[in-house]
């Protein structure tokens, strides 16, 4: 067995996919994401290898090398040859990082919520809220960046937290905080959705009523609302009681523009 360090073009990744004759099912999202990464010029040396077997068959480095030649883009990798025939039976068994795992090495408090709500506003800033299509991948190169850009978020995911509530996800809440608090003070956030949360003081037929026992019912309900669902309706809610205005029936469709938060 053999290690190199080398700069594959996607002449070179072209040819080594021929050797790729007995693999796993190519999934295309993990090659959108990793051609989107090296096209952004994100991608890492992180010592993850390009790996070969004794009879020079490509074992593990397909999804990479798929991405180099569609993005056009060369990239610099280890590659392992001359591995034993039944190597690709204990290559990638270990569990996936998530940026919440990048956040917690980082030392960051509330970091799966932290993740979360970086998530949100990466998307709020990036003109690409869901509407029933696929989403855009989120990495950690862009939840650093949204935490660098926003320091004050963790300060709203931290109200999140401290406000015991089961209805809507803390970091999904913390995202909220952040954007309210930018429109009208955290003061009027924070008294805002400790009411609509908590059901402290609600007023039957108010925005804030509607939500809260939207949400309620959403607890024991069979179809549970999905979490773009849940969060539309909640930003619809803001938006009515900013402008004073009635809601009526609380609904969002994927069909329809996602709300922006006013």
């Amino acid at each position: 067995m053999n290690v190199t360090k080398e700069i594959v073009t996607p002449k070179k990744a072209m040819e080594w996919l021929k050797r790729n004759v007995a693999n796993r099912p190519l999934g295309v999202k993990r090659v959108g994401f990793y051609a989107r990464t090296m096209t952004d010029g994100a991608w890492k040396l992180n010592g993850d290898t390009i790996r070969f077997n004794g009879n020079g068959d490509l074992i593990d480095g397909q999804h990479r090398l798929s991405a180099c030649v569609k993005a056009d883009v060369s990239f610099e990798t280890y590659v392992v040859r001359g591995l034993e025939h039944d190597a690709f039976d204990t290559i990638d068994q270990g569990k996936s990082r998530s940026i919440g795992d990048v956040f917690a090495r980082q030392g960051h408090k509330h970091y799966i919520k932290l993740a979360s709500a970086a998530r949100w506003l990466w998307m709020r800033d990036n003109n690409c809220m869901p509407r029933g299509s696929e989403k855009l991948t989120f990495r950690a190169d862009h939840a650093n960046e949204i935490i660098a850009k926003y320091p004050t978020l963790h300060h709203c995911v931290a109200l999140a937290s401290g406000l015991r509530n089961n209805l809507l996800n803390p970091g999904v809440l913390g995202f909220l905080f952040f954007q309210s608090i930018e429109s009208c003070g955290e003061d009027v956030a924070v008294a805002f959705w400790n009411r609509t949360l908590l059901a402290d003081g609600l007023k039957r037929g108010t925005p804030e009523y509607l939500l809260h026992s939207r949400l309620v019912s959403n607890l024991t309900s069979v179809a549970k609302l999905n979490s773009d669902t849940i969060v539309a309706i909640t930003i619809k809610t803001w938006n009515a009681h900013k402008t004073g205005k009635n809601q009526g029936v609380l609904r969002w469709s994927n069909n329809e523009p996602f709300p922006v938060m006013l």
